[in-house]
């Protein structure tokens, strides 16, 4: 305009079509804000589910619970999950089913850490009192995992027709409990009921051995949690019953620690099932989890074996004719035998057993599980005896030798008798006047 470059048409057309153009960038059609909307709520689920499940896969989880421990946060980081587990456990009304099946999976997930974080802390962690002991997880944890104290194994306060509709969805396999049809925390309460029925079932022969191992399956496949919740209790009702009643209840515990093969196709669950079986185990090890640890602190291997091998003699005279500890560098640790003239024959199929184990171990490195099998099954056979083997973590090689003729002996008894030597030799190992390696003499 000053240097008359521009006339005042020029200035007011410009001006106009300058506004218009300021005005239509800022519109937006309503059903892209829509879209954006969706996008933004359900991002933030499938962020958390994916980080939660990288927490879980290989060590990162002990390495971020050393880090929380030595910085001394762990307590804020257990009471944190505790929130976030009181949070998630049951889906909002609104909630569409996929949203409602990654609410269930973020409950599953921050269960099994929590459970975890108080086998390997104390529950101390979990009760610091800021949260006042009113969340599912401190209610559950205080019942089932406190040490010394004795949960409700009546069960008297399990509402009869939610343990129904939850035997129904596990025995028919048709519903997903993930979908919101029970709330998760109420399933986690009621799981011991359902399982109290199957077993009584069991028990009276109404169900087979592969209908158990098939609801078992069904339940550890719907949410890692459960499997927790019934193995919670199935340990403490074993601990109670007599000798004669303990073999049903004690297979249906070895199979839930038995890893399940699925296809990846199943969310987050590989990651899932190790940590589960992680829990499992400990929770198994337990044997007599109402008995203070003072009782066996000054127990020797020998002695908790010899008392074993008594057992076995005094109970079950055809179940077991040799038993036998292999180290690390195959050395012998503890061999016992019934008949002492057979002592070297078994010696020799020991130490034949030793080449098998070594190639069941070579193999399951090859498959490249995250999860290996400690129990190897038949090593050795011939028309007057069988063996059997098991392997630690640590390499610690466990042999039994039992008659051929023994046609009645089931592999879960078998299964139950290298559990309790393994828990056995693990008290011993933690024994700070016994040297690993060092042979296990009688006294």
């Amino acid at each position: 305009m000053r240097t008359s470059l521009l006339s005042e048409w020029h200035v007011t057309s410009i001006l106009s079509k300058r506004e218009s153009l300021s005005r239509g960038g800022l519109k937006l059609e309503t059903t892209n804000t829509q879209i954006a909307t969706l996008v933004l709520r359900a991002e933030p689920t499938d962020t958390l589910l994916k980080v939660l499940s990288h927490l879980l896969s290989g060590q990162s989880f002990e390495l971020i619970l050393n880090a929380a421990t030595g910085t001394g946060k762990l307590r804020a980081f257990a009471t944190k999950l505790v929130r976030f587990n009181e949070a998630n456990r049951q889906p909002a009304g609104s909630d569409p089913s996929k949203t409602a099946n990654s609410r269930a999976l973020l409950f599953d997930i921050s269960f099994l850490m929590l459970c975890r974080i108080t086998q390997m802390y104390g529950i101390e962690v979990i009760l610091s009192g800021e949260l006042g002991g009113e969340t599912f997880f401190e209610q559950w944890a205080s019942e089932w995992l406190k040490p010394n104290v004795a949960p409700d194994l009546l069960l008297n306060r399990c509402d009869p027709m939610l343990t129904d509709q939850l035997l129904k969805a596990l025995t028919s396999g048709e519903s997903d409990l993930r979908s919101g049809s029970v709330r998760w925390h109420d399933a986690c309460f009621h799981v011991p009921a359902v399982i109290r029925e199957i077993l009584a079932a069991y028990e009276s022969q109404l169900v087979s051995d592969e209908e158990v191992e098939r609801i078992l399956d069904t339940l550890r496949t719907q949410m890692c949690c459960l499997s927790v919740c019934a193995a919670a209790w199935l340990r403490f009702y074993i601990q109670v019953q007599p000798v004669n009643l303990k073999s049903k209840p004690t297979m249906m515990l070895d199979h839930l620690m038995t890893p399940l093969s699925l296809d990846d196709s199943k969310e987050h669950y590989r990651e899932r099932s190790v940590l589960m079986l992680q829990i499992i185990r400990r929770l198994a090890q337990d044997e007599n989890p109402l008995q203070g640890v003072s009782d066996n602190q000054d127990q020797s291997l020998d002695h908790q074996l010899s008392k074993l091998w008594n057992k076995i003699l005094n109970h079950v005279k055809t179940m077991a004719v040799c038993i036998g500890f292999i180290g690390k560098e195959n050395s012998p640790l503890f061999l016992r035998c019934i008949n002492q003239s057979q002592e070297l024959q078994f010696h020799y199929i020991m130490h034949t057993c030793i080449d098998f184990v070594e190639e069941k171990i070579i193999q399951s490195n090859k498959s490249g599980s995250d999860v290996r099998e400690l129990y190897l099954g038949l090593l050795y056979s011939s028309e007057e005896v069988k063996a059997y083997g098991f392997v630690t973590n640590t390499k610690i090689k466990i042999v039994i030798i039992i008659d051929s003729t023994n046609s009645l002996l089931r592999d879960n008894e078998i299964r139950a008798i290298f559990r309790k030597l393994h828990n056995a030799y693990t008290e011993l190992v933690c024994n700070p006047f016994y040297t690993p390696g060092d042979p296990i003499t009688s006294k």
